[in-house]
C-alpha cells in the first residue's frame, strides 16, 4: 500500500439507493481530512458506512483507529444524504478518540484543534485530492465547492461558535470577547457544557455495549473497495491568489515544449511536507498549513552564454526609499482577509487569526537587476524575477 494513503479500505452499504454515490462521499471525506491525517500520523485501516438503527447515532470508532463507521443518511430517508459538514464533524470527532477515549475536556480541546485545523484548509480553498478538487459533482445530497469567499466566511463562523463552547469547555487558552457570554449565568454556560456531552454520548457510540453489535451489522451489509493513491502529482494551482488557493485535477494537460528550469517558476515549486501544497519559490512558510518549508537548493549551473548587453537608458538608478522611512515605521497592518486594522505587534488577525504579512523594511537585501532595476532580489537564483535578465556575477557579498 503507497504512503501517501491514509484510508486503506472502504465499505459502503450494498442494496441501498444511490450506493455509488456513498461510496465517493467516504472517499472525498478521506481527501478532505488527508492534510490532518498526515500531519498527525495516521493511518485508518477502514472507513465505513453504517446505517443504525439508533436514529441518533453518527458515528463509531472501532479499537481506537482500526474501522472508523459514519452515518452518511439521515434515519428518516435513506435515499438521501447528511450535508458535507455534518459527515466532516463526525469524521473528527471520530478521529479524536485515536487519542482521547471518554468525553472529556481534554477530548474537546484536541477536537477544537482538530476543526481548526480543517477550517484553515476551507479558508485556503482546499477541496481535496485529485477528482475531488474543484469542478467536480458527486450527487444532490452534498455541498458543491462553494467559492474561496463563501468558504471563508462558513469556516470563520463555524470557527466562532465552536470558540464559543470551547470557552465554555475550558478547552485550549483562546479568549473571545464578551459577547458570546453576554446575559448568561455561569450555571447556564455549565448547562450547556453539559447538553453537548450528554448530545455526544447519543451520537456517538463510544464505550457503549451495543457499539460492536452496530459494527456487525455494518460489516455483514457492505461492499469493500480498496483505497488508491490519488498522488499529489496531480494537483496543480489555478490562477487567482488573492481570493485564495484553489485546486483542480489535472486530467489531460497539453504538451509544451520543456523551458529552461532557469525561466520557469514551476520548476522550483516547494511541496510542503505536512500538507503536500506546491508552494511558489522563495516561500519559507506553506502558504495553506503555515508549516516552515525546506531549505530550497540553489539552481545548477548555466551553460555559458552571450549576455545580451544592456540598454544604457534602462540602467538602475538610485530608488527612492519607502514613504514611511521619513515618518517612521507603521504603527498598525491591514488584514488581508477580512480587512481589520490591528496593531503592529500583533502577530495573527484578532479577528480571522490569518497571519500578518511581511512589513517592509529600510533596505532590500540581495541582488540589484542592471536591466529593469528590481532591487532585493535573492542571491540563490540567478535570474531577474522580472525581467529574467541573469546577473553578472554569482558572488555572495559577506553580511
Amino acid at each position: 500500500m503507497s504512503s501517501n494513503v491514509f484510508v486503506q479500505r472502504f465499505m459502503h452499504l450494498k442494496e441501498m439507493p444511490r450506493e455509488k454515490e456513498a461510496l465517493a462521499i467516504l472517499q472525498k471525506v478521506a481527501s478532505l481530512v488527508k492534510p490532518i491525517m498526515r500531519k498527525h500520523g495516521w493511518v485508518l485501516p477502514v472507513l465505513a458506512e453504517f446505517y443504525p438503527e439508533n436514529p441518533g447515532l453518527l458515528g463509531l470508532d472501532i479499537n481506537g483507529g482500526q474501522k472508523i463507521c459514519v452515518r452518511l443518511r439521515p434515519y428518516f430517508d435513506k435515499g438521501a444524504f447528511l450535508r458535507e459538514e455534518e459527515i466532516i464533524g463526525t469524521m473528527l470527532h471520530e478521529l479524536t478518540h485515536n487519542v482521547h477515549g471518554p468525553h472529556d475536556q481534554q477530548f474537546y480541546k484536541f477536537l477544537s484543534k482538530l476543526e481548526d485545523e480543517y477550517d484553515a484548509l476551507q479558508r485556503s480553498g482546499y477541496a481535496g485530492e485529485g477528482f475531488f478538487s474543484r469542478g467536480t459533482r458527486l450527487g444532490q445530497g452534498v455541498s458543491h465547492n462553494p467559492s474561496p469567499r463563501v468558504a471563508r466566511e462558513r469556516a470563520l463562523a463555524a470557527a466562532e461558535k465552536r470558540r464559543q463552547i470551547a470557552v465554555v469547555m475550558n478547552a485550549g487558552n483562546k479568549t473571545l470577547g464578551g459577547s458570546s457570554r453576554e446575559g448568561k449565568s455561569m450555571r447556564q454556560l455549565v448547562a450547556e457544557a453539559a447538553e453537548r456531552r450528554v448530545k455526544d454520548e447519543k451520537s456517538c457510540a463510544f464505550g457503549r455495549a451495543d457499539a460492536e453489535a452496530e459494527a456487525e451489522r455494518a460489516t455483514q451489509w457492505s461492499v469493500v473497495d480498496d483505497a488508491w493513491d490519488d498522488s499529489d502529482d496531480e494537483i496543480i494551482l489555478l490562477d487567482g491568489p488573492p481570493e485564495g488557493v484553489v485546486f483542480e485535477r489535472s486530467g489531460s494537460r497539453p504538451n509544451h515544449p520543456s523551458q529552461p528550469a532557469a525561466s520557469s517558476s514551476k520548476s522550483r515549486e516547494v511541496s510542503c511536507p505536512a500538507c503536500t501544497f506546491l508552494n511558489p519559490p522563495r516561500t519559507k512558510n506553506c502558504e495553506v498549513c503555515d508549516s516552515p518549508l525546506p531549505s530550497q537548493p540553489a539552481p545548477p549551473a548555466v551553460v555559458a552564454q552571450t549576455r545580451p548587453q544592456p540598454p544604457a537608458k534602462k540602467l538602475a538608478t538610485k530608488r527612492t526609499p519607502p514613504a514611511w522611512t521619513s515618518a517612521g515605521p507603521p504603527q498598525t497592518w491591514d488584514c488581508p482577509t477580512c480587512t481589520l486594522t490591528n496593531p503592529i505587534a500583533a502577530t495573527h488577525c484578532a479577528v480571522c487569526e490569518h497571519n500578518r504579512p511581511n512589513m517592509p523594511g529600510p533596505e532590500l537585501a540581495g541582488w540589484t537587476c542592471l536591466v529593469c532595476g528590481t532591487e532585493g532580489q535573492d542571491h540563490q537564483f540567478w535570474t531577474c524575477r522580472e525581467c529574467g535578465f541573469l546577473k553578472e556575477s554569482s558572488a555572495v557579498p559577506a553580511s
